[in-house]
């Protein structure tokens, strides 16, 4: 499972951009609470939230052993990956 992370921690950090200088002094000025990226300290907690709701799915349908057919395994991975998306947002402010 470790493995799966880091895959997708490698792919997240090759698909996000650092911004330039100019468009980081541009935001700064436009609103200071979100000069460090587009979500409010609300909105991470959501994503955040949304996350871990989505890790307790995976591993309650991976407990409860709903592993057994494809289309089973494919339900714990889409809740896998949403919740790498929730954590992953909540982490980088996007």
């Amino acid at each position: 499972m470790p493995f799966l992370f880091d895959f997708l921690r490698t792919l997240h950090a090759s698909a996000v951009q650092s911004p330039s200088p100019a468009s980081q002094q541009s935001l700064k000025t436009l609103n200071p609470q979100m000069a460090d990226g587009n979500l409010g300290p609300g909105e991470r907690r959501k994503r955040l939230a949304f996350g871990a709701v989505a890790l307790a799915g995976a591993v309650g349908l991976a407990v409860a052993g709903v592993t057994s057919t494809f289309v089973q395994r494919i339900i714990l991975f889409v809740f896998l990956w949403l919740a790498a998306l929730g954590f992953f947002q909540a982490k980088e402010k996007t």
